[in-house]
């Protein structure tokens, strides 16, 4: 579906984590991988009680954090989500992937 929307003329944007991210990386180095991270693993643990996570799966993302974060340092574009500055992440990811004015 991908490869049909791209020779269609579409960008695509992929919500995946990051092993999804490296396979597609493999089969198209060239596209634009950006990692978005929250600020700190302390922010991360906010978000998710407020989401209403378990404890289980809070102490899952909080041991999947350094995989992700040592995945993210191999990502040439990293976007930080910032409590509040929604906006300026989207500004970021926007400026990355060539939209906007």
């Amino acid at each position: 579906e991908v490869d049909r929307l791209q020779r269609a003329g579409h960008d695509v944007i992929l919500r995946i984590d990051p092993q999804g991210a490296a396979a597609v990386r493999e089969k198209s180095p060239d596209v634009p991988v950006i990692f978005l991270r929250v600020e700190n693993a302390g922010e991360l643990e906010r978000r998710l009680r407020e989401r209403g996570e378990g404890e289980q799966s809070l102490r899952s993302r909080q041991a999947q954090l350094s995989a992700d974060d040592a995945f993210g340092r191999t990502c040439r574009h990293q976007v930080v989500n910032r409590r509040d500055r929604l906006d300026q992440a989207v500004a970021e990811i926007v400026a990355i992937i060539g939209g906007g004015p």
